[in-house]
């Protein structure tokens, strides 16, 4: 005798979401042989399901999340917090900031009363870094430069300023 478990619409239900976790395990899978081969992956997960009346179902009703297209992957920019460091030298500041591949024309630094804020872009990448300043600084003393995806700024601390410990 079968399992009552199995059967109706829940068992239905059940075995067309086992279905698409074996579809999706099998597309993982060629996509791990691809790039072991050096290869971009080569599959996308895309089916359809409708109603008799013609309504399209959702395939989280299975309990499957949808997975985004490789155009929509593309066009959605991947955020990372940049690690800030902090160099004092005689009456200059430095900070240097790790944002590996980042484009100089995307650079964008701002420096708000004792507050350090640094964006910038590499392809599908947006760094994003934020940080204390430990001394006060001359904004318009600012020298910048971005060298093998490291941010290099450097001001003259401001008269009188002190240099404060603080913790990144």
């Amino acid at each position: 005798m079968s399992d009552p478990k199995n059967q109706g619409l829940d068992g239905l239900l059940g075995g067309l979401g086992q279905i698409f976790r074996q579809f999706s395990d099998l597309s993982d899978n060629l996509k791990k042989k691809a790039e072991d081969r050096g290869e971009g992956p080569v599959v996308e997960k895309r089916v359809t399901i409708r109603t008799m009346d013609g309504e399209e179902i959702d395939s989280s009703f299975f309990g499957v999340s949808p997975q985004p297209t490789a155009a929509e992957a593309s066009t959605e920019l991947e955020l990372r917090q940049a690690p800030v460091e902090f160099m004092e030298q005689d009456e200059l500041l430095t900070a240097l900031v790790e944002m590996p591949g980042a484009a100089a024309e995307t650079l964008d630094l701002l420096i708000d009363g004792d507050m350090l804020t640094v964006r910038a872009k590499s392809g599908s990448v947006e760094y994003h870094a934020e940080a204390i300043l430990p001394a006060a600084v001359e904004p318009a003393s600012q020298t910048v430069s971005l060298r093998n995806g490291v941010l290099e700024a450097t001001w003259r601390r401001r008269p009188g300023a002190k240099a404060e410990s603080r913790a990144q």
